[in-house]
């Protein structure tokens, strides 16, 4: 969580955001139309578990590129 402002994930589950929130890194509370899209495709639940894996694997690349293909390829592949 970023300051005093919940993430972007926290804010529109309306839920408190805490320190160690997963989706706050990738979901800023300054961009909450990013995760709402997300929301909307996956659902809350499977965002979580699809980070948990891909946060799990090392990558040569910043975390929020790859974050961004693997949602793009999930939901124009219907994986």
């Amino acid at each position: 969580m970023g300051g005093a402002s919940p993430c972007a994930s926290c804010k529109l589950l309306r839920r408190r955001c805490a320190k160690d929130c997963i989706f706050a890194p990738y979901f800023p509370s300054d961009d909450p139309h990013k995760f709402a899209i997300v929301h909307k495709v996956f659902g809350a639940s499977n965002v979580s578990k699809m980070l948990q894996v891909l946060l799990s694997f090392p990558f040569p690349f910043p975390r929020e590129n790859c974050l961004t293909l693997f949602f793009t390829f999930r939901k124009n592949n219907g994986i």
